[in-house]
């Protein structure tokens, strides 16, 4: 799923742009081309169809590594100013999610150029894997962060931090490697504690993962519906996952078999989101 719309907000940049360029870039699913190729080879062993496509997965890396920040080591979109869109949600400057899949995406570029034997392009891509790696942690991580500490889910050019707890940002960190071992707990710990407080104030059952554990004043509609505290269901993968992974085994069971519950009453039928309560109405979504 590409949610990097990059729709150009600044709309002063955008009137600068030939009409086909105005909109709609999808640079995330250039990321996500490259991963899921990586992982197809991990299962298939079909090393023809990497060799076959290595170049189109370097020309789609060579677009983010150009716009690499000199002053932060982050990706920096060159082309959209500050301004970035992820449904709903109008990031600004150097957001998480982008860095973190950015980074996964270096790792396996990295991993197939080895296995072709391309050892120096191979020892590159890990070594801006693990500079981009240490500028996410040392730019993006909000140890003080209210709540409790997790990823800033992005810092505008100004260093003004957004810190909603978007379910697509922080849980990848945890999945892809970015966040350490005491990371992962942390984050962990920061959505429980939020998690609690918004079964109390919500009645939240805990169904599907919620998109945004804040509220975001800025996306349209009221808090516990679609990317303003509702759930996307595709979301819950990458909760379960990410708490397995920082050893929250019990968490990540529990959240599935709620999930596999509410699939097994109505089969999550009615549109592509629900609301906070697991309801699916007119409102979850489009």
């Amino acid at each position: 799923t590409s949610f990097g719309y990059n729709k150009y907000y600044n709309d002063d940049y955008r009137r600068t742009l030939p009409k086909d360029q105005q909109e709609g870039t999808m640079i995330d699913g250039n990321l996500n081309v490259i991963i899921c190729s990586g992982i197809y080879y991990l299962h298939t062993g079909d090393a023809a169809f990497i060799e076959k496509n290595l170049p189109i997965f370097e020309r789609l890396l060579k677009r983010l590594i150009d716009d690499i920040d000199p002053k932060t080591g982050l990706f920096l979109d060159s082309k959209s100013g500050s301004h970035w869109y992820y449904d709903n949600i109008s990031y600004s400057g150097y957001n998480t999610y982008f860095n973190t899949f950015f980074y996964k995406s270096l790792t396996e570029l990295a991993g197939m150029e080895k296995l072709l034997g391309n050892e120096e392009k191979a020892a590159s891509y890990a070594a801006r894997a693990e500079a981009l790696k240490a500028a996410i942690n040392k730019f993006l991580w909000a140890e003080d962060a209210p709540g409790g500490p997790r990823y800033a889910d992005w810092v505008d050019v100004k260093g003004k931090r957004s810190t909603y707890f978007i379910d697509l940002v922080q849980y990848p960190t945890i999945i892809f490697g970015v966040a350490s071992n005491e990371q992962a707990k942390k984050i962990i710990a920061t959505a429980d504690a939020r998690i609690a407080e918004l079964t109390t104030q919500y009645g939240y059952p805990g169904h599907a993962t919620i998109s945004s554990l804040w509220e975001n004043g800025s996306c349209g509609m009221p808090y516990g519906r679609y990317m303003n505290g509702g759930t996307l269901l595709v979301m819950t993968y990458f909760e379960v996952v990410a708490r397995a992974m920082a050893g929250d085994h019990e968490g990540a069971y529990n959240r599935l078999k709620l999930f596999c519950q509410k699939y097994d009453q109505m089969s999550w039928v009615g549109n592509n989101a629900a609301t906070i309560q697991g309801e699916m109405n007119d409102e979850s979504g489009d």
